[in-house]
């Protein structure tokens, strides 16, 4: 897949959002720095459709600052699978003065 950017100004709030189909998968969570971000920050839901199931999950990030800034990783955790998952990158900038 590919890297994506979002820009976002100081003290914004900000959601980063990836999105997977699959018959196989068991999870979706954000990352920042190989590190599980918190449950509590993203909103997971599920839905089947002829693909399997659809999975998104929303990473809200409230009154962002500076030192948030980065890279941030959605993985795809899959039964059955060697690796066990997948992901995407999102590059979040944070522009402005705190």
């Amino acid at each position: 897949m590919d890297a994506r950017q979002k820009v976002i100004l100081v003290s914004r709030d900000v959601s980063l959002t990836c999105q997977a189909t699959g018959t196989r998968i068991s999870n979706v969570q954000w990352y920042k720095r190989a590190r599980p971000l918190s449950m509590q920050q993203q909103v997971v839901t599920k839905g089947l459709n002829l693909n399997g199931e659809t999975w998104i999950n929303t990473l809200m990030l409230k009154n962002v600052r500076i030192h948030q800034a980065g890279w941030y990783e959605c993985r795809v955790f899959e039964t059955n699978e060697a690796f066990g998952f997948w992901s995407t990158h999102v590059k979040l900038n944070v522009i402005g003065k705190e």
